[in-house]
């Protein structure tokens, strides 16, 4: 996370801060290519493709209903990333059978069963039950009579379940008048073309006979109001400079 000046800008000093929501997902995308600059050459590579293997490992654990070629799938990947990870026990600290946390192992050998048994884990990040308590909230808050606020929320929560799969059908719209949409609506929109263009010649006709060097700073400062342009300029040289550059412009 990046300190900030009493200014509010960057400061260039950073502390360490716990990942939320997306970053995860940031971090493990963008963090390895980067590594590359910083590691030493022998174990570069190794350690990139840790990194990368086990960002697919975590898409992987997001699918909804997997099959069981997909669970066996990442079975067998979680178990080369574990092999993956030891082969640098004698190249670098941190890498050895003893630094195998207990998150590693459930990964790879107790995902594969939940996975199967619960048709995905996904349903357990407790999104859902976050999403249905805001909804609820605002339910009660807003929809309710107030008398029974746990029962509101399992009939919203269970009408959210019931509804969720449905889809509104568009409304059809059919054109009645087909000679409008196909000949006259083109000559309405020509003719608005042709109007436009002719005021703004009639305007920088009239503009171009304005004699600017016979008024005064008021009445310039009031031609400009009238052309849609304010200035602090008290100066009746730069004010009719000003005038004239934007004649200039609307002639052009």
């Amino acid at each position: 996370m990046g300190n900030k000046n009493a200014d509010g800008k960057a400061s260039g000093l950073f502390e360490f801060t716990s990942l939320m929501g997306s970053d995860k997902k940031i971090l493990m995308k963008e963090l390895p290519p980067k590594l590359k600059d910083i590691l030493k050459p022998k174990s570069c590579n190794t350690i990139v493709q840790i990194w990368e293997n086990f960002h697919e490992l975590y898409t992987m654990l997001g699918e909804s209903d997997p099959s069981d070629e997909y669970i066996q799938t990442f079975f067998e990947k979680a178990k080369h990333w574990i092999v993956l990870f030891n082969s640098l026990a004698g190249e670098c600290e941190g890498y050895k059978k003893t630094n195998i946390t207990p998150y590693m192992h459930v990964m790879t050998y107790h995902m594969p069963i939940f996975m199967q048994k619960h048709g995905g884990v996904k349903k357990f990040t407790g999104q859902g039950v976050e999403k249905n308590n805001d909804v609820c909230r605002r339910f009660h808050l807003q929809k309710s009579n107030k008398w029974n606020a746990a029962a509101d929320v399992l009939k919203v929560s269970k009408r959210m379940d019931n509804l969720s799969k449905c889809e509104r059908r568009a409304t059809a719209y059919l054109k009645k008048n087909t000679s409008y949409w196909d000949d006259e609506i083109k000559a309405k929109r020509a003719r608005q073309r042709l109007a436009v263009v002719s005021s703004c010649t009639n305007n920088a006709s009239e503009t171009n006979s304005v004699d600017i060097d016979r008024m005064t700073a008021l009445e310039i400062k009031q031609h400009l109001n009238g052309l849609g342009i304010t200035t602090r300029l008290r100066n009746i040289n730069k004010l009719r400079e000003l005038l004239e550059n934007v004649l200039l412009e609307i002639s052009e």
